[in-house]
């Protein structure tokens, strides 16, 4: 009876999503890639169009309540079986899980192919698509012995001789020039949740192929999810994945 019990219970966990807290975390944020605008000089402007007189003051109110957007919402990644999309912070959040290491390795390539255990339901890991271009990028965290200060190193490193993609990678799916990576050194602090330095998507990322192709293989992927819980005088933002 116990046994039959126990089977029960396992059958219920395992079409359960898994719920983890918040202070176990990979997080990364993408942000929209900034934009210098030159100004036209008077000759220029005269060229193009005279100065004209507009009734503007019925919608003054409307420009003073409009705030400039942060993140870039949209972007799909991927990182061992979880599938998270970037919210409207432009946030991208992963389960820590048993990645205790303090590096994690950033994939921006535009294919990456499956390895299976058994084929085509179960795979084992993934490889390079080494007819797509790739970048791979590493961030690790630091602790500076003279001043105490934790930071995250970024430096772009070579793809591995034999293709395969370590456990410790995010991946997004776009062409590596559309997504800029700043490198060198980013003040940090020591916490459960390992919090990356920002990314940046050019104007040109290419959001539909990133959409499309992730999707076309997320079927091996859970997907990340985030939900909140109200507590006594905080809210509480837990993450669930199925």
């Amino acid at each position: 009876m116990k046994i039959i019990k126990n089977l029960i219970l396992f059958t219920i966990l395992s079409y359960c999503g898994i719920i983890t807290t918040m202070n176990d975390k990979i997080i990364i944020f993408v942000d929209k890639y900034p934009k210098i605008k030159i100004p036209k000089n008077k000759e220029t402007i005269d060229s193009l169009s005279k100065k004209l007189k507009q009734p503007d003051y019925l919608r003054k109110a409307k420009y003073k309540q409009k705030r400039l957007s942060t993140g870039q919402q949209g972007v799909m990644a991927l990182k061992v079986g979880d599938a998270s999309l970037s919210d409207k912070n432009g946030q991208i959040t992963f389960p820590r899980r048993g990645h205790q290491k303090p590096v994690v390795n950033l994939l921006v390539t535009k294919g990456i192919q499956p390895v299976y255990i058994i084929a085509p339901t179960t795979v084992h890991n993934w490889m390079l698509d080494r007819s797509k271009p790739a970048k791979m990028y590493q961030f690790k965290l630091n602790i500076d012995t003279e001043t105490g200060l934790y930071y995250i190193e970024t430096i772009e490193t070579s793809l591995r001789e034999d293709s395969m993609i370590q456990l410790e990678t995010i991946i997004i799916i776009a062409d590596p020039e559309t997504v800029f990576v700043p490198l060198g050194v980013t003040l940090s602090q020591y916490s459960a949740n390992f919090i990356l330095p920002n990314i940046y998507i050019k104007k040109n990322f290419d959001f539909s192929y990133n959409v499309l192709y992730t999707n076309s293989i997320k079927q091996y992927f859970d997907s990340v999810r985030g939900e909140y819980k109200a507590e006594e005088l905080s809210i509480a933002k837990i993450t669930t994945t199925s």
